[in-house]
Formats: C-alpha cells, sequence, structure tokens
C-alpha cells in the first residue's frame, strides 16, 4: 500500500507528525541564526528579513505541541504537554499582542541601547503584529483540537493560519511587499514557511476527513487527480503574475495590484477547473474502486477467518484469530468480540481485540443493560439480536458516552453484529473502520456471513470441548469402577443380572470378572440373607436407594457379611434404566465392633465394681457417668449426681484449684493431674479424696470426657488432723519445756547425744534395709513389664492401662525410698566416693540426654553450653551425675514454659556448673529451707508437684562430700539458677 493509499485518518496523522516536526526544526534553526548572527539562516537567505526571535520561539513551542499531539493521541501526558505548549504560545503571542503601543516600542529600543553589540538587534527585533496575531490563531486551533476534537473550530482557525503564511509565501514569490506586510509589519520568509505548513498539520491532525485533504491527499482517483493537475495550477498562479507585470502596461506600472488580482483569479479559475475535471473524470471510478477495495477487503477477512475457523483448536484462539485478520487483513481499524455477562449489571465482558490498547475496551463500561450506558450498538445488539450501522460516528447518538474516546482514536464508521447460539444473542462482533459510510450492503452481508460463520464456529468448537469432556468423564469414571477398592456392580432392573462388575466385587466373592458378568444378584447372596432381597428391592423402587446388610456366599461356598448401597439410576421420564451397587466387605469391621462390645462390656464392669470411686465428666464438669464406690463415699442416688456437677459437690475453697488443672488439660498443657480435694457428703459432712482425672479426646483430638478415680483419703486425713493437734499441744507445753531445759542441761545433753547416736543407727538400718527394700519394688516392676510386654498372654486395652498404672506408681514408690536411703546413707557416713577421671562435658550431655524426653514433652527447650576448657576432672562420675540429674529434674519439673540451660565454665581453681530455668522461681523467704530434708516448699493440701523434698539435701551432701559448694539464686516468677562447683586439681588452676 503506498504512502497515499493509506486511509485518511492514519494519513492525517502521519502529516501532522511531519508538519509539527518541520515548524519546530524551522523555527528552531532559525532562532539559532539570529541568536547567532548569521544572516543567511535567519532569513533564509541574506536578502530576505531575519525572524524575529519571540517569533521563532512561539513556532517552535506551537511545533512541538503538534508533534506531540500527532504522535500520542490518546497518551494523557503528551496530551497535557501539548496543552502546556499552547497556552505557552498564547501567552507569548499575546504579551507582544497587547502591547504594542509607542511606549513599548521606546522601552525596546532604550533597553537595546543599553545592551551590549551582539544583543542589540535581537532586542530590537520583536514579533510583528501579523505574527503575533497569526500565532494566538494558532495556538487557540491546538487547544481546540485538544479540547473538542470532534468540533469545527480547530479547521477553522487552522484554515486561516494556512492563509496568512501562504499569502506571504506568494508575495515573497511575487517580490510584492504588500502580501507580506510592507517594511515596517512584515511577516519574514522563514515565519512564512513555518505558518503555512503549521497550518496544514493543524488542519490534518483536526480533522481527517476535511475534503481539503481528501481532495488532495486521498486514495481515490479524484485526489490522484488532482496531485496530478495541482504542479500546474500552482505554476500558473506564480508565472501568471509576472506575465501580468510584462505585458500589461498599467500593471507594470502598479505591479502589487496586477500580481495580486492576476494570483487571485488563476488560483481561482485553476482550482475550480481541476476541480471540475477531478470530480467529473474521477467520480464514478472513485465510487467503483471504493466499492471494490471495501468488497475485496471483506471478502479477504471472510476468507483469512474461514480457514482459522477450520483450524482453530479452542474458542479464545478463535476469537484473538478473528479480530487480527479483521484488522490487519481486513485493513478496519477495529475490531473486537464481547460477551453478555448474566450479572447484575449486565455486563459486557471484552473476550478479544485487535487494532486498540490492552485495557481500552474495559475501561469504557459497556453493559447490555436497559440504559442510557446500555443504549450503546453493542448493548442495543445484544438485547435485539439484530445488526447495527453506525455510518457516521461523529453524528450517531447511541455513541455520545464513548464519542470522544471514539474519534481520538481515529473511528469514523461501526458496524455490530450479533452472535447467535439456540436463537439467543450470546455476544457481539464489533468492527470499526476509520472512513465514513464505509460498510456498504455487500459489505456488511459479507461480515454478517463472517459474524454467522464465527457463532457456528465457536458453537463447534464448544460442542467439541463438551464431547471431549464427556469421553474424559467417561473413561475417569471407567477407571475408578474399575481401579475402586470396594466392589461395584451394574444389573438390570428386570431380570436382576449383573451386567457389568469391578475386580473389587469379583475378588470379593472368589469369581472372576468374566464369570460374574451374566451372574444373577440372587447367585450371591447367603440363604439366610436371600430372603431380604425382593424387600430391598421394592425400597429401591420405592426410595430410588436403600443401603443394607446382608451375608454373602463366596465360590467356594464361605460367607462374609457385606454392607450394600443400591441407587436406581432412571432416565428423563423416570423410568429406571438399571440399578448400581456398591458393596463393602465388612468382616473387619464386624470384628471391631464385637471386640468393642467386649471391651465396653469389660470397662463397665470395671467402672462399676471399682473400690475406689470412678465417675465419667463432661468437659464442663457435669457428671455423665458414676460408680457405686463414688455414690456411696457421697451418699447421694445415682439420678442426683447425674444432675449436678464436679463443681456443685465439691467444697468451695477447693473449686478454683481444679477448675484451674481441669483449664490446663483442656487446652493441652497437662495430659492428667491429681490433687487432693474435699467434697461434701449430702449430710453435710467434709470428705477428703485423692482425685486422679484424664482426659479422653476423639480422633479429631477434640475433648470427650474425662476419666476420674476418687480415692476416699479421710481416715488418712483426720490421722493427719489428730498430729497436727498433738503438735500444738506440744508447742502449748513449749514454755514448761523450756523453763524443764535450764534445769536439766546436763540431762538433756545426755539424752541429745542418745538421739543422735539413735539417729545415726535409723540411717545405718535404713541404708542397710536398702536391698530388703528395693528388691520387692524392683521384683514388682520387673514382672508389671513382663505382663505388659504380652510374654504371659494378651491383655485388653483396659488391662494395659490399669497395669500402667501400677507399674508407674511403683517406679514413682522406688524413686522416693531410694531418695531416703540415699539421704540415710549420707547422714549414716555410709556413701563411699570413688574417684577417678573422667570426662565432664561428656557427663553433663549424657544427662541432659537422659532427661530431654521430659523436656520434650512439655515443649521446653533444653540447651547445654560447655566451655571448651573444661575437660576431664578426678571425681565420682556417678554421683556427679546424680547431682545433675538431680538439678535437670528440678528445673523441669517447675518450668511450664521457655527453656532450660546447663553451663559449665572454668572458674579460679573451680569448675562451676550452672543450671538456669525459666520456671515458677522461689519467695525470697523460701530460700533458707531449700536444702534441708523433707522440706518442700510447695506443701499442702492442693500440691501440685510431686515429691519427697531430698533432692536438694541430697545434692548438697554430695557436692560437699566431693569438695564443692552449691547455691541458689532465684526471682519469684521469673525462674531460678542452681549452681555448683568442684575442685578443678592443681594441674588445672589458671
Amino acid at each position: 500500500m503506498g504512502a497515499l493509499d493509506q486511509p485518511p485518518a492514519r494519513l492525517s496523522g502521519q502529516l501532522a507528525q511531519v508538519c509539527g516536526a518541520f515548524s519546530c526544526a524551522m523555527a528552531l534553526l532559525s532562532l539559532a541564526g539570529r541568536l547567532g548572527g548569521w544572516q543567511f539562516l535567519a532569513g533564509l537567505g541574506t536578502h530576505y528579513g531575519p525572524i524575529a526571535p519571540s517569533s521563532a520561539l512561539g513556532a517552535a513551542v506551537l511545533g512541538a505541541g503538534l508533534l506531540v499531539r500527532a504522535r500520542w493521541p490518546v497518551s494523557q501526558p503528551g496530551r497535557r504537554f501539548a496543552a502546556s505548549m499552547a497556552v505557552l504560545a498564547c501567552g507569548l503571542a499575546g504579551l507582544h499582542f497587547g502591547a504594542y503601543p509607542d511606549s513599548f516600542d521606546s522601552y525596546l529600543r532604550r533597553l537595546a541601547a543599553q545592551a551590549p553589540e551582539f544583543l542589540r538587534d535581537i532586542l530590537v527585533g520583536r514579533m510583528s503584529a501579523i505574527a503575533a496575531a497569526t500565532l494566538l490563531v494558532a495556538a487557540a486551533a491546538l487547544l481546540a483540537l485538544l479540547f473538542r476534537p470532534a468540533g469545527r473550530a480547530a479547521p477553522i482557525l487552522a484554515t486561516g493560519v494556512t492563509a496568512v503564511g501562504f499569502v506571504a509565501l506568494l508575495g515573497y514569490a511575487y517580490g510584492t511587499p504588500l502580501l507580506y506586510g510592507g517594511t515596517r509589519i512584515r511577516t519574514a520568509l522563514p515565519l512564512a514557511a513555518v505558518l503555512s505548513v503549521l497550518g496544514v498539520g493543524l488542519a490534518a491532525a483536526s480533522d481527517p476527513g476535511a475534503w481539503p485533504l481528501r481532495l488532495v491527499l486521498g486514495p481515490s482517483v479524484r485526489a490522484r487527480l488532482v496531485r496530478v493537475f495541482l504542479p500546474a495550477v500552482l505554476a500558473v498562479v506564480v508565472g501568471s503574475g509576472w506575465l501580468v507585470t510584462a505585458l500589461l502596461p498599467y500593471f507594470k506600472a502598479n505591479p502589487t495590484l496586477g500580481v495580486s488580482l492576476a494570483a487571485v483569479l488563476s488560483l481561482t479559475f485553476g482550482g475550480a477547473t481541476v476541480t471540475v475535471l477531478a470530480r467529473n473524470i474521477g467520480g464514478e471510478l472513485d465510487r467503483a474502486e471504493r466499492e471494490l477495495r471495501r468488497v475485496n477487503r471483506a471478502l479477504l477477512a471472510v476468507r483469512d477467518c474461514t480457514h482459522a475457523l477450520a483450524h482453530a483448536d479452542s474458542e479464545p484462539e478463535l476469537l484473538r484469530e478473528v479480530c487480527r485478520i479483521a484488522v490487519e487483513r481486513g485493513g478496519y481499524r477495529m475490531a473486537w468480540v464481547g460477551y453478555a455477562e448474566h450479572d447484575e449489571a449486565k455486563t459486557v465482558r471484552p473476550v478479544a481485540q485487535a487494532g486498540c490498547e490492552e485495557g481500552y475496551l474495559e475501561s469504557i463500561g459497556l453493559t447490555w443493560a436497559e440504559t442510557g450506558r446500555g443504549s450503546g450498538p453493542t448493548g442495543l445488539v445484544i438485547r435485539t439480536g439484530q445488526p447495527f450501522l453506525a455510518r457516521e460516528i461523529v453524528k450517531e447518538p447511541s455513541l455520545i458516552y464513548w464519542r470522544a474516546n471514539v474519534l481520538q482514536r481515529g473511528h469514523a464508521s461501526a458496524l455490530t453484529l450479533p452472535l447467535v447460539a439456540d436463537g439467543k444473542t450470546y455476544g457481539a462482533l464489533s468492527i470499526y473502520s476509520d472512513e465514513s459510510n464505509a460498510f456498504d450492503a455487500e459489505e456488511m452481508s459479507l461480515l454478517t456471513e463472517l459474524a454467522n460463520d464465527l457463532a457456528f464456529g465457536i458453537d463447534v468448537l464448544r460442542t467439541r470441548g463438551e464431547r471431549r469432556r464427556a469421553d474424559e468423564a467417561i473413561r475417569k469414571y471407567e477407571t475408578i469402577f474399575q481401579l475402586a477398592g470396594w466392589g461395584m456392580i451394574i444389573a438390570d432392573p428386570d431380570t436382576h443380572v449383573i451386567t457389568h462388575a469391578n475386580l473389587a466385587f469379583a475378588r470379593m466373592h472368589g469369581y472372576a470378572v468374566e464369570e460374574v458378568i451374566g451372574m444373577n444378584l440372587a447367585d450371591t447372596f447367603a440363604p439366610e440373607s436371600l430372603a431380604e432381597l425382593p424387600a430391598g428391592i421394592r425400597q429401591v423402587y420405592a426410595k430410588g436407594r436403600h443401603t443394607y446388610e446382608s451375608v454373602r456366599l463366596r465360590k467356594d461356598g464361605s460367607r462374609f457379611p457385606c454392607r450394600a448401597d443400591v441407587t436406581a439410576v432412571t432416565d428423563a421420564t423416570g423410568g429406571i434404566l438399571f440399578y448400581a451397587a456398591t458393596l463393602e466387605d465388612i468382616t473387619e469391621r464386624k470384628r471391631a465392633e464385637e471386640k468393642l462390645r467386649a471391651s465396653e462390656e469389660r470397662f463397665r464392669r470395671t467402672f462399676q465394681h471399682s473400690a475406689a470411686g470412678m465417675v465419667l465428666v463432661s468437659p464442663d464438669s457435669r457428671f455423665l457417668q458414676v460408680n457405686d464406690s463414688f455414690r456411696k463415699m457421697l451418699g447421694y442416688t445415682e439420678s442426683e449426681l447425674l444432675e449436678r456437677s464436679f463443681q456443685d459437690v465439691t467444697l468451695p475453697e477447693d473449686r478454683p484449684v481444679g477448675g484451674e488443672l481441669t483449664r490446663r488439660v483442656l487446652s493441652g498443657e497437662m495430659e492428667m493431674f491429681q490433687i487432693e480435694k474435699r467434697y461434701l457428703h449430702k449430710d453435710g459432712s467434709v470428705v477428703w479424696g485423692l482425685v486422679s482425672s484424664t482426659l479422653i479426646r476423639d480422633t479429631q483430638n477434640r475433648p470427650l470426657h474425662f476419666v476420674s478415680q476418687i480415692q476416699d483419703i479421710t481416715e488418712r486425713k483426720r490421722a493427719e488432723e489428730h498430729v497436727r493437734l498433738l503438735n500444738e499441744d506440744l508447742q502449748r507445753y513449749a514454755g514448761e519445756l523450756e523453763q524443764r531445759v535450764a534445769e536439766r542441761t546436763a540431762e538433756l545433753a545426755s539424752a541429745k547425744e542418745r538421739a543422735e547416736s539413735a539417729d545415726r543407727m535409723k540411717s545405718a538400718f535404713l541404708a542397710s534395709m536398702s536391698h530388703e527394700l528395693r528388691t520387692p519394688l524392683n521384683s514388682i516392676i520387673g514382672f508389671t513389664g513382663i505382663v505388659l510386654q504380652g510374654l504371659v498372654g494378651p491383655l485388653t486395652a483396659e488391662q494395659t492401662k490399669q497395669l500402667a498404672f501400677v507399674k508407674g506408681s511403683a517406679l514413682h514408690l522406688l524413686a522416693l525410698i531410694n531418695d531416703v536411703l540415699d539421704i540415710s546413707k549420707i547422714e549414716a557416713g555410709q556413701v563411699e566416693m570413688v574417684r577417678a577421671p573422667f570426662d565432664l562435658g561428656e557427663a553433663i550431655r549424657r544427662a541432659a540426654q537422659t532427661v530431654a524426653p521430659l523436656a520434650g514433652k512439655k515443649q521446653l527447650r533444653l540447651a547445654v553450653q560447655v566451655a571448651p576448657e573444661v575437660g576431664r576432672i578426678d571425681s565420682d562420675r556417678r554421683r556427679v551425675e546424680q547431682i545433675l540429674l538431680n538439678l535437670l529434674n528440678n528445673a523441669i519439673k517447675f518450668t511450664d514454659r521457655g527453656q532450660v540451660r546447663v553451663e559449665c565454665n572454668l572458674g579460679d581453681g573451680v569448675i562451676v556448673t550452672r543450671v538456669t530455668d525459666t520456671g515458677i522461681g522461689i519467695q525470697p523467704d523460701d530460700l533458707g529451707k531449700l536444702f534441708q530434708p523433707f522440706r518442700q516448699l510447695d506443701g499442702g493440701t492442693a500440691r501440685l508437684y510431686e515429691g519427697t523434698g531430698l533432692g536438694l539435701a541430697i545434692c548438697k551432701r554430695l557436692v560437699e562430700q566431693l569438695g564443692g559448694t552449691i547455691s541458689v539464686e532465684s526471682e519469684w516468677s521469673a525462674g531460678s539458677t542452681f549452681q555448683f562447683t568442684l575442685p578443678a586439681g592443681p594441674e588445672r588452676r589458671p
């Protein structure tokens, strides 16, 4: 396609860009010549007057604004730049045009007289009145072009600018000063050229279809004839002036009048002659060629789109290709396809587009609702299903909401065609042209056929896609049917013959798949379940689905329980096509149910006949089940307890502690708890109980209920109360004893010696009884472990649980006995220290590994840091590890969150080991009691932590026997640090 055969909008845009660039470059070149003193550049020759700097600057600014506007017509930054250039040119020209009195001229001359030599000519060379007025008009045309693109102001103003520049050029061509302003207000030759080109560019940018441009630059035969005759007309215009002044005496004496008259007459008659010839000769050819071009364009688009339809694999790909072909092959300005959405706003969703920037269609708010914005071509076509033709967009009222956007993109006419499937319009194809009246009947018929083919192609692709998805679904369900882990069959509803069966069903019954096909359903039932088959079939007929359990028969005659889920598959009329059944072998489930029933029965019997009170309590403390022992303990009947909660029968003073422990178990901080608390008997008396409670959770870790065992310890508490009263009596008589002590000092000294001897004998006795006390407990622990391992036969879950409690209690008792025996041996002086070299760092890490499971169970971080200089020491390794384990166990027991840290460093002649925790800490008043035997700081009726109170006393005595010291630092609620030292040895002293 030749340069002049392009669409008018595209050609006019290119022409506007060229004119803007030429105007800007010409003005800047002349301004450079004026500023540099180069007369040839400033005046386009040495015998022409130079352009004024202000005129050159104004022309350059307008040329730059026109160039940017033509290059980026819809860019907001480009439009803002062009507008600022037009405003700047307006201000510059208006300043000169409005300040033309003689006082301003005198001011410039005085200013020039004071300026350096090279500035005088520049300061005096101001913009002429004609130049100022013309630049004002040009700036106004550019502003009108920016803010009223469809108006008539811009082309009219641009024509005026062109006329001023062209007349001035004729004056220079004829040598007639009158035409270019004489000597006082002369329009310089460079400015005349710039104004002529600038006016043409503004006209081209303002109205691509304006008849002067279309007549000269269009692709029609008429425009081609004009372009052929135009040089001859211009030659006649120029030559006639010279000829008139040379031949006619009157005009020879008045050359200006002769040249002007000759130019006007020759231009008028020459232009009219050329126009008439072009119209008469090229009119019919233009129409024929235009119609042929349009039809060919449409045929090319239809042909390529048909090819795309035949080879498209997906709907989006087809739509994009059709739009691309319409723009690239059909030569249309823009094409897009929109689908009607059935949302609340009835949005039109663009699905494919070509010839416009990305996101443009989504930004203009398209809809097919019966609203103002839904009255456009697309909305109207979707609602009515009829094509819509806008022959001239500028005059089309339905495009009022989008006219500015459409005209900015050079669209002159539009055709919107419906996309119809099954008699319903689901979308529209819109095609835009840059020519008015672009779509004639034949072209519209071809494009309508294209839209119908496109709709058919979309329907074919969708049908093909649905068929493909259906085939994939069939293959998927066949695969699922055959590979399913449960038995599946399809049976005839009349004959009950199996028509389809999967491998799982065949294996379940001991057959091959081929053997099952054709069998009657009755052949797979055991005789005792066969009688239930007719009733099951009637249930399927009545409800469409039936689930039941039955006994099935295998090929070898064996039986197995089976659960079946049968569904009737019906057609559109409700008639049953076939039965589909899913079957599951529930042999293992039946066995598990039987075991569960037996286990529940054993639990029930154990629960009811336990000597200790046992209850099941809900998470909100309501009694769910109670046994006879608990009812007798409190004097209530079962129904009375089930109407109450655990808190209702608890003494009010003990409720907060129990509630807090329950909360911690529910939150996961603890798995179980044990507590001594007081209950209220039905008769009002107080009953002491030792409660051991464990939370039972379901498979999703949700709490179900607490299992609590309550031992009546009222008698023990009464004995303890009796001892307390005796102690009070002793304290009451303390005063008397003090008086008697003074009198019997010698006797008491002897008694003290006897008591200490007896204490040593007691400690020696306990130490010697170590074997006798430990051996029975070790036997209990050992034989309990053998039973738990199943070496003497299988155990039930409840038996395993109860024996685990027995073993745990025995281990706890053994630990208590060990502590008592250890302190007794130490006090009796029977502990011998076996000193030998060993690696202290390895011993610390070994102790940490031993207690790591306890720390992990409470989600505590256990850290060990041993300094490199700590190595082998000469001490009793077993006793050092015993000290470490006691301190680590204490730290973990009293720490619920945070960490436990072990640090070991070499000090001043000693090795310092610290065990630090972030636990509950120690009250300052209790620090002095820590290392005393049988003293626990949390002792009381609701003690949370178990133990004998001997661990720290044992640690203190062992450390002192090893030649070291032990101390503690603690802050209440912030943690504690226990530190002990051991001799480093003379070779390790720093």
